[in-house]
């Protein structure tokens, strides 16, 4: 199967977010799997917020990946009939000092995404409550490993795609 991870990416920043996305590549290589992370940058600035979210919306994989697996926010707005979104850390591209209609509209896209997404996985509980804050059902939790174990990544990758 032919499967995108795609993720955003702030240049020049710290990204502790890609060991996740090697060591998810690396499972789902090692299972028969043709992977390749698809990454477009982001910047959380709310000048720019709104083109940046509808450059990820109006990317449509679907003739290109058998699957998707969206890491985070905006991530997930991305378009793909077999759509799997692992929030593993922030549930929003928008923060609390955008204005509250910018916050409306983002909230609404992002919802709407996750709600055309055949699976929702939440990286933790907190970030599983966050989600339920937000008019969005309970998220089953999958943690990911925190070793270099290729056992433990190989089951993460199973249940991505179960």
């Amino acid at each position: 199967m032919r499967i995108a991870l795609v993720a955003s990416i702030v240049p020049f920043v710290s990204d502790e977010d890609r060991t996740v996305l090697d060591r998810t590549a690396s499972a789902l290589e090692s299972g028969g799997h043709h992977v390749d992370i698809v990454r477009l940058p982001v910047r959380h600035a709310t000048p720019t917020l709104v083109p940046q979210l509808t450059a990820y919306r109006s990317l449509d994989l679907t003739d290109l990946a058998d699957a998707v697996i969206c890491f985070d926010s905006p991530a997930h707005l991305v378009q793909h009939p077999r759509k799997i979104v692992w929030h593993l850390t922030r549930s929003s591209a928008v923060d609390s000092t955008a204005s509250a209609s910018l916050q409306d509209s983002v909230r609404h896209a992002e919802s709407a995404a996750l709600d055309e997404a055949t699976r929702v996985f939440a990286g933790s509980e907190s970030i599983s409550r966050r989600l339920r804050e937000v008019d969005q059902p309970d998220r089953d939790v999958l943690l990911a490993p925190t070793g270099l174990d290729q056992q433990e990544w190989s089951i993460v990758a199973d249940r991505l795609l179960s």
